[in-house]
């Protein structure tokens, strides 16, 4: 993660600078190829979203923050069991949050098993 730039956003959101915050975020995701780090970077964005009341552009952050999120699971699951359940929970709350019950409930079982 290019720290410079995550401080940015961090710092822009912090200030009421949503827009700006929610712009760098997705750059951020964009130039990542950590799943996690896009994960965190969309989820980020999708927060700014709803701070600037553009509901329906953060329920499609939150779907992909969803998606980032379940992909690392799948990666983790072998090697670190704990940390795939932990990337699923997050997933389903994501697309909980984005209206999509049939995804959240999925990922949710998945990270019962």
């Amino acid at each position: 993660m290019e720290e410079d730039l995550w401080i940015k956003a961090n710092k822009f959101e912090k200030d009421g600078r949503f827009e700006e915050a929610l712009k760098l975020y997705l750059e951020e995701c964009e130039k990542s190829r950590d799943p996690l780090v896009q994960a965190i970077s969309l989820l980020s964005a999708a927060r700014c979203a709803i701070r600037i009341e553009k509901m329906e552009y953060a329920m499609e952050l939150f779907e992909k923050a969803g998606r980032r999120y379940e992909e690392y699971a799948k990666l983790n699951e072998d090697a670190a069991p704990a940390l795939a359940k932990w990337a699923y929970g997050i997933a389903s709350r994501c697309y909980q949050l984005a209206g999509d019950i049939k995804s959240a409930l999925n990922t949710f079982k998945k990270m019962e098993d």
